[in-house]
């Protein structure tokens, strides 16, 4: 998955920076083919959250910033557009599974790893609560407690964090997010989890409604391929459409730092960066703390992420009852490196943050 997407970096940068010197990719066929197999790309637009796409109940014309970036995407391909509108995001990321659109933006959440390919974020919104008229939830922690129903989108990126996070509060889905919010309206649920600038916008129509001032979690907004599509690692001239620099940061070495034992020095773009057995050493931007092993997911455009990690001596699972059975660790590791377990009980590489390598 390592090439197909530094074009939607490219698209980012011209589109929503308005950088003029950002030079417009030229894919060749191979890459247009793998980017838009019919010859057309397939944008679908989730219609439901304004933050990303609409749909006028009159015309059916989509528009929003997905329909933009999408614009920008099919013009620096080179092929043509077809806006898909999807009002469930459920649906949505269902239809990824027999291809039947090309790109689409959907807030990551490692649910939806077996089913799409991220890029990193264009977007960051809050998600909070808008809670009903006459509710005296005050606070984010105030929902979460025996007898609160909070409704929520099924599919949507509010529903995948709650279904995990909530310990005493009642999830109710819903089939899309009109009829999430119209349980707060019929008294069916005390409080509706959706982004801030949608809930301010509906709050506004509902008299007593209120809008949480702080958050439940941050959703980062992404541009996502169907789970596969970027495989072949598809050249496209001067760009990469995933698996970018910026999705990969490469572990820096100091300008005085020099190569000892496995551990060797490579210059990617211009950065000196850390490599072990020749492999570049790089975190993942969708991990977020020490432990976290996200990138793990993309082994099959990828491989493994470090030989150390799941091809090397870190294949070793360090099984509590045969603890000899952990290789030992190399004689030298650099300073810029440490050593740490993932939530998995495997040791791993990691940058002085303890982030997986």
């Amino acid at each position: 998955m390592r090439r197909i997407k530094h074009m939607l970096a490219a698209v980012f940068a011209a589109t929503l920076l308005g950088c003029a010197t950002v030079p417009a990719p030229v894919p060749d066929a191979a890459a247009r083919k793998a980017l838009a197999p019919t010859g057309i790309l397939r944008v679908a637009v989730f219609t439901g959250n304004p933050v990303i796409g609409t749909s006028d109940k009159k015309t059916g014309e989509v528009k929003g910033t997905t329909e933009i970036l999408g614009r920008e995407l099919a013009r620096q391909a080179g092929v043509r557009v077809q806006m898909i509108a999807y009002p469930s995001v459920a649906k949505m990321v269902e239809d990824a599974k027999g291809a039947s659109w090309d790109v689409a933006v959907v807030a990551y959440d490692p649910a939806r790893l077996n089913v799409l390919d991220f890029v990193p974020p264009h977007l960051n919104v809050d998600l909070t609560y808008l809670v009903a008229p006459g509710s005296n939830i005050k606070s984010v922690p105030d929902a979460d407690r025996k007898g609160v129903n909070i409704s929520a989108a099924r599919g949507a990126a509010t529903a995948l964090y709650l279904e995990r996070d909530l310990k005493q509060a009642a999830l109710t889905p819903a089939d899309n997010e009109a009829a999430a919010f119209n349980l707060v309206k019929e008294g069916k649920a005390e409080a509706y989890a959706q982004n801030r600038y949608m809930l301010l916008d509906l709050a506004a129509g509902l008299p007593g409604a209120r809008v949480l001032d702080d958050r439940f979690a941050l959703a980062e907004m992404c541009f996502v391929l169907p789970k596969g599509r970027a495989a072949k690692q598809v050249e496209v001239t001067g760009v990469c459409v995933f698996q970018c620099p910026s999705e990969w940061p490469p572990l820096e070495a100091p300008a005085d730092a020099k190569p000892v034992g496995d551990f060797t020095i490579i210059t990617t773009n211009g950065v000196r960066q850390w490599a072990y057995k020749n492999v570049p050493l790089e975190t993942f931007v969708f991990d977020r703390k020490p432990g976290d092993t996200l990138g793990d997911d993309t082994h099959d455009f990828n491989g493994p992420r470090v030989p150390i990690g799941e091809a090397a001596w870190l294949e070793s699972h360090i099984p509590p009852e045969k603890p000899q059975a952990v290789p030992p660790l190399p004689a030298y590791l650099p300073p810029e490196v440490t050593v740490r377990a993932t939530t998995g009980n495997v040791r791993v590489f990691a940058d002085m943050n303890g982030l997986t390598l």
